[in-house]
Parts: structure tokens; C-alpha cells; sequence
């Protein structure tokens, strides 16, 4: 066994010399081969050095490291796909910055639904055709499935791990259901017009939804009690119109609601003070990453972001978007906006798109990053799920 892991190896071979071998031509053997055929201007090689690098121990990964620097796309690509599922302290910190959504590419396609909703998390999906079915898509393992109401239309979300399950119905009642794997755990009663927006607090713990009327109300989701009713009767009034969207802040403290009357507010669920207004004109829909950014599409197409818990305006991307889904890489550096067929990842750290995505024949709407970023998951109205990742 050699003792030297950097020098030349049976399967190497070697020169005499100290120059590097011409492209195609014999190659010095061991690490110090490895480092010369890095310097080589075709890529091919210096993928291939990589790959070669990590038979020679932790000289030879810190090698692959320094990969992740290079000028093509292609090593960079490589170096990351080597070194991605390594849990060394140096790996996961040469990582922890490294844009890998550059690489984002479809890794698989799955048959959707007439609607379709998908985990915070990424990692279930809830599918609406004769009935409810959701899965845990990495696997394809059928979770549970319920009944379609007979109604009609429906709105409903999925929370993490397919443990909870809302929907409401279209109706006279406007009422909600909240299930628990597949068991019906409450009939929630109290707005008095179609609900048009539901949002789960990421401890599961909390329930909001909004109504036509204008009326926010928050509920236990164990209890099934509500627990706040913004309506017109409050000094502090609500929205004049539909409420279009909610989110919950990540410590579940801040409720931001936009409505149809285009104002944008920031509810204090501790203090239940007057509402924070948030200045644009209107947003059609919104997100709050783990880091405390809250980023809304507007009526004129233009992504904005700005700091929740200041309220400051942050920054305006490039372009306009519309018939838009926002997500939230896990690390809020990385911004998914799905506008139509496409899907556009942004790098915040710079304003600029990392890549596009495309594949859907129709309209996407819904979208989600799985908890490590490792992939996204979008659907369409095509009934098509697609998965993204860095193949």
C-alpha cells in the first residue's frame, strides 16, 4: 500500500521531465500530475484532473476545492458535484457561498393534477383530480388521499412533513377543514364571504386565512379556536377588498396581508397594534425568506424586496414578471421567480438572473425549495411537476 498518497500510483504514468504533458499526450502521474493538468486550457482535462484528485487524500480535495474558482463553468460544475455531499467542515464552508443554481436543471417530471399544492419544505405534494392524493415526492410513496369536496373549486395548502392539511370550499358556508393524515380534525366557521387566501406559521401552530369581505381571522390549527378576527370593526380597520395573500413573518410574530385595495400590511400578532403600511402600489403576491426578506410582485410586473422588521426598501430587480410565483432559496440569497413558462433564478447578491429554467408548456403555479436548496419543485397548469436540480 502506498504511504505516500501524492506520489505516482500503479495506474500512473510518468515523464522525465518537468514540463506539462501536451493535451492528448502522456501525462505526469501522481498529484503533482493532477496540478499540472489543472493549468491546461482545455476543460475536458482539467474536468478530468478533478475527478482524479480525490484519490490522492486531503491534498488532493483541497485541490477540488479550488475548483469551485475556476474560470469554466464546467470544472466549477464538477468540483461541486464532488464535493457536495461531503460533510467536512472545510467542504461545507467552501460551499456555504458557492452559487450552485447556475447548474439548476430538470432532474425529473411527474404527472400533477387540476391543482396542485406543495409543502413549505418541498418535500410532499398534494394533487386534486377525482380526489385529494399527496405524496412524498422523493420517493413517490402515496401518504394518504381524501375525497374532493363536491362543491367545486377549492383552495388548500399542505404543511411540512404532510401532517396538516387545509382547505376551503367554494360555498355558502365558507367554511375551512383542517385535517390531520388524512382524518378530519376541524370544520372552522366564521367568514362571511369566499376565503381567498390561507397561510400556515412555520411551527404549524397557527392558521390564517382571508376573505372577500376583507376579514383576516387566525386560528389554533389544534384547537380549532380563533384566536384574532381583523375585520371593519377595528379602530385600525383592515382591508377595504378581498384579501389577496398572507405570510407569516419566520418567527411567527409578523402577519403581512396585501389585499385587492392594493395596500400591503404588517400585523404585530403580540401587540395586535395598529398595522405597519408598507409603501408600494399593491402587491399580487408575496414571500418572507427565512432571513427576514420579504419580496412582492406589484400590479406593474416589478419584484421588490425590502426588510421586514424595518420595512426599508432593499432593492428592485432587473425586469418585469408577470402571472408570478416568488420562493425563497433556504439561505434568502437566491430568489425564485416563476413568470408564465419560465422560471428565473435570481442571486440577490448581485441583482442579476444565475440561470433560466424552462419546460412547462403552461402557466406555472406553484413553486418551493426544498430545506437544504438542493432542489426545486414547481407545478403548472400543463399537470405537470417538475423537479430542479443540479443533475
Amino acid at each position: 500500500m502506498n504511504s505516500k498518497p501524492e506520489q505516482p500510483r500503479r495506474y500512473d504514468a510518468v515523464l522525465g521531465g518537468t514540463q506539462p504533458g501536451a493535451i492528448g499526450g502522456l501525462v505526469l502521474g501522481g498529484l503533482e500530475g493532477v496540478r499540472q493538468r489543472l493549468t491546461l486550457p482545455d476543460e475536458d482535462q482539467r474536468v478530468q484532473a478533478l475527478q482524479d484528485a480525490l484519490k490522492y487524500g486531503r491534498s488532493g480535495l483541497s485541490l477540488v476545492i479550488k475548483g469551485l474558482q475556476d474560470e469554466s463553468l464546467l470544472v466549477q460544475k464538477t468540483a461541486f458535484v464532488l464535493l457536495r455531499h461531503r460533510k467536512d467542515a472545510e467542504i461545507r464552508k467552501a460551499l456555504q457561498g458557492f452559487n450552485f443554481y447556475r447548474f439548476f436543471g430538470c432532474l425529473r417530471t411527474l404527472k400533477g393534477g387540476q391543482q396542485t399544492a406543495i409543502s413549505p419544505d418541498g418535500e410532499t405534494i398534494a394533487l386534486l383530480n377525482k380526489s385529494i392524493k399527496v405524496y412524498d415526492h422523493p420517493s413517490g410513496e402515496l401518504l394518504y388521499s381524501m375525497p374532493h369536496h363536491p362543491g367545486g373549486w377549492e383552495l388548500f395548502i399542505l404543511s411540512n412533513e404532510a401532517q396538516f392539511f387545509i382547505r376551503s370550499t367554494a360555498g355558502d358556508q365558507h367554511r375551512l377543514e383542517v385535517w390531520q393524515q388524512a382524518e378530519l380534525l376541524h370544520t372552522l366557521y366564521g367568514h362571511g364571504a369566499a376565503i381567498r387566501s390561507l397561510a400556515l406559521s412555520g411551527d404549524q401552530r397557527t392558521l390564517a386565512s382571508g376573505g372577500d369581505d376583507g376579514t383576516i381571522k387566525l386560528w389554533s390549527v389544534r384547537s380549532g379556536k380563533t384566536l384574532w378576527t381583523i375585520d371593519k370593526s377595528l379602530a385600525q380597520g383592515t382591508h377595504t377588498g378581498p384579501v389577496l395573500g398572507l405570510a407569516f413573518s419566520p418567527d411567527h410574530k409578523t402577519l403581512v396581508s396585501h389585499g385587492a385595495d392594493g395596500k400591503v400590511k404588517l400585523w404585530d400578532l403580540e401587540s395586535r397594534d395598529r398595522p405597519r403600511l408598507l409603501q408600494v402600489r399593491g402587491l399580487r403576491f408575496l414571500t418572507i425568506s427565512t432571513e427576514g426578506l420579504l419580496a412582492g410582485v406589484d400590479w406593474e410586473g416589478k419584484v421588490r424586496l425590502w426588510h421586514l422588521a424595518s420595512g426599508t426598501f432593499l432593492q428592485l430587480l432587473d425586469r418585469r414578471f408577470y402571472d408570478c410565483y416568488l420562493a425563497f432559496s433556504p439561505s434568502g440569497r437566491t430568489l425564485a421567480i416563476a413568470s408564465s413558462l419560465s422560471i428565473y433564478l435570481y442571486d440577490l447578491r448581485t441583482g442579476k438572473p444565475s440561470c433560466t429554467l424552462l419546460g412547462h408548456e403552461r402557466a406555472i403555479d406553484g413553486l418551493r425549495f426544498n430545506s437544504t436548496g438542493e432542489w426545486l419543485v414547481s407545478s403548472s397548469q400543463d399537470k405537470k411537476i417538475k423537479i430542479w436540480g443540479v443533475p
